[in-house]
This record gives structure tokens, C-alpha cells and sequence, in this order.
């Protein structure tokens, strides 16, 4: 998968340094125009963090991790907002474009590529300062903005989540925390504990555990498998900093699992598909929908 995503980069100029060159993901060639985006080239070197912290391997694709960190700097105002659409050939900006995971998948991204090159003694042969330090104003400039956004209109971002937890050790402070415990209690304030749905797809019973996405209580496995991907990612944060309020936390996960887990096609519903042995085990879209899809299960 490295190989194939890695044939489709090229050389591409920084947003607001367009002399100076990073790597970028190719997303969307129309009429001869190349558009690149932060989410792809974000996931793509957390993927590579993520693989070299789980191999070892500090060389295959290190030349790849170092020019996607530089195009993915490049692309940071300096308020910590990101560029998230990019035309590679006239280095044309859409200031319009904008997807609320872009700047916790880049947060996250580079925060780990900090903490692999450390553990792995790539640091000094690499830029982790400015990883550091773009990883810090992204995630800064997310809890501003969120800090004056009421309650209904607050994004639960569980890329930032991963991202906070990545840095927690070299970047926190009393707002980042405040910031967690907001997102764990507005989660538990939008999920579905007991109280009836107008939903009559499913019972009551089995709907526990999903959340209000954004006005009505959403029955999607991955909408509450991101929810619970976050809370999990800032429980130990909470546990050590808030402890107070992690047992809360961690009854909103258990309740996220419970409804995941009837969403996963076990052998009694995978003999009705075409094809039983390929399907047991992935997860369906939900509990009144049993369409599977590879990101259902991721």
C-alpha cells in the first residue's frame, strides 16, 4: 500500500513558499489539473510513522516522510490554520475548501513522526522541531477556535483527540485539557444512554451507545467508532489530568463498543451473503443496514 501511494506523489510547491519544494499525494487530475489535499498527504506520512514505529524500518520510506512533513509545514498559516486544497502546477489555493479531520489528521501526523524519531534515533537527522512546533500551533489554534463555539456546534474531532494524546507529554496546558474534558462530556451529552429514538429500525435496547450526529441519533457503526477512537485516545490524558471524570469517559467507550460490536457480522448472519467465509467478522454499516465496506471495519 506504501508503494502504491508513494508512485503516486511528485514534487510540489509550498502554499506560501512556492520556490521552495515538498512531496504531495496526486488526489484528483482533471483536464490536465493536479490538486493535492492535507488529508491525504497527512494520513499518508502517519502511515509511515506508524509503520516505521512498528518495524523498525527507518530507511525505505524516510526520504518519502521527510518530504510530505515539509509540504504539510509549507502548508500551515500562521495562525496554525492549514491550506487544505492545493493545484500543484500553478500552486492555486482554495480558500474555500475546508474538512473539519484535515488539521487533527495533520496535528496527529506529525506529532507521531516526532515521537518515532526520538524513540528510533532519527532526530537529529531529521526536522523534528518544526514537526514539533506545527504540531503545536495546529492543535493550539483548534482549541481557540472551539473555546467560543456553543455547545451544538462543537466539533468532536477524534483526529485532534489522537493528536492531543500523541503530545500530551512535550505540549499541554489548562486550556488543551479543558479542551479534552469539554469533548469527553459534550460525546456523553450526545449519546444515547436509555432514552427512546424516533428511529424504529432497531430496538431501544440496542441503539445504546450511538450518538446525535448532528440533530438526530445516527444508527452508523462509524460514526460511533470515531467517537469511541477519540475517547480512547484522550482517556489515559484524563485519567492522569482529570481522573475525576475518567470513569465517565470510560462508560461512554463501553457503551460505544457494546453497539459496535452488534454491528459485526458473526457466523449466524454471515451465512446469508454470497460469500460467508469473506464476510465474518467485518462490521456493517449499521444495525438496520448490513452493507459492508472496508472503512465500516477499519
Amino acid at each position: 500500500a506504501l508503494n502504491y501511494i508513494q508512485s503516486k506523489t511528485r514534487q510540489c510547491p509550498l502554499a506560501f513558499q512556492p520556490g521552495d519544494m515538498g512531496k504531495c499525494v496526486i488526489t484528483d487530475i482533471s483536464e490536465n489539473n493536479k490538486w493535492t489535499n492535507l488529508g491525504v498527504n497527512s494520513l499518508t506520512l502517519l502511515a509511515i510513522a506508524q509503520y516505521m514505529e512498528a518495524t523498525h524500518d527507518t530507511i525505505t520510506y524516510m526520504d518519502l516522510a521527510l518530504s510530505l512533513s515539509i509540504w504539510i509545514a509549507g502548508s500551515q498559516r500562521d495562525d496554525g490554520s492549514f491550506v487544505h486544497d492545493q493545484l500543484v502546477d500553478t500552486n492555486q489555493i482554495d480558500e474555500t475548501s475546508y474538512v473539519r479531520n484535515y488539521p487533527g489528521e495533520a496535528a496527529f501526523a506529525l506529532a507521531k513522526l516526532y515521537n518515532v524519531a526520538h524513540r528510533l534515533g532519527f532526530a537529529q537527522t531529521s526536522n523534528p522541531d518544526v514537526w514539533q512546533k506545527v504540531a503545536s500551533s495546529a492543535l493550539d489554534h483548534v482549541v481557540q477556535k472551539e473555546a467560543g463555539t456553543e455547545d451544538k456546534k462543537f466539533v468532536n474531532d477524534h483526529w485532534m483527540m489522537y493528536a492531543l494524546a500523541e503530545m500530551h507529554e512535550w505540549h499541554s496546558s489548562d486550556e488543551i485539557i479543558d479542551f479534552a474534558v469539554r469533548t469527553a462530556r459534550i460525546a456523553a451529552e450526545r449519546q444515547l444512554h436509555s432514552s427512546g429514538t424516533s428511529d424504529e429500525r432497531a430496538s431501544e435496547q440496542d441503539r445504546k451507545g450511538i450518538y446525535k450526529n448532528p440533530t438526530s441519533y445516527d444508527l452508523s457503526s462509524s460514526t460511533t467508532a470515531t467517537k469511541s477512537e477519540g475517547l480512547c485516545a484522550i482517556y489515559p490524558v484524563l485519567l492522569k489530568s482529570r481522573p475525576e471524570i475518567a470513569p465517565s469517559v470510560l462508560e461512554s467507550v463501553k457503551l460505544g463498543i457494546r453497539y459496535q460490536l452488534q454491528t459485526q457480522m458473526r457466523s449466524e448472519q454471515a451465512m446469508y451473503v454470497k460469500n460467508p467465509r469473506k464476510a465474518s467478522g467485518a462490521f456493517a454499516k449499521s444495525i438496520a443496514d448490513k452493507q459492508m465496506r472496508n472503512d465500516y471495519t477499519q
